[in-house]
């Protein structure tokens, strides 16, 4: 699964699949979490550059596979949350 694809929001106590889509629209923001290692993540827009708006890690994890620097062995995140 690529970095960016599909995240967790925490709505009423429940933790619920968003898209980078749906997630750049709430307001306030939610707590967002990925939705393989747990570990924090931050939704971010389009930028002037051409990168696409996306999921990112607020802390770098060798163990979740959606990131580039991934080492081959899945694992949930040390900071993860829920």
């Amino acid at each position: 699964m690529p970095e960016g694809v599909i995240a967790e929001a925490f709505f009423a106590g429940v933790w619920v699949e968003v898209s980078i889509e749906q997630a750049l629209q709430f307001d306030p923001k939610p707590l967002l979490r990925c939705a393989e290692c747990h570990g924090r993540v931050f939704a971010h827009k389009d930028y002037a550059d051409g990168a696409a708006a996306a999921f990112a890690h607020k802390a770098a994890h060798s163990g979740c596979s959606t990131k580039s620097t991934f080492d081959g062995v899945q694992t949930r995140h040390p900071d993860a949350i829920g």
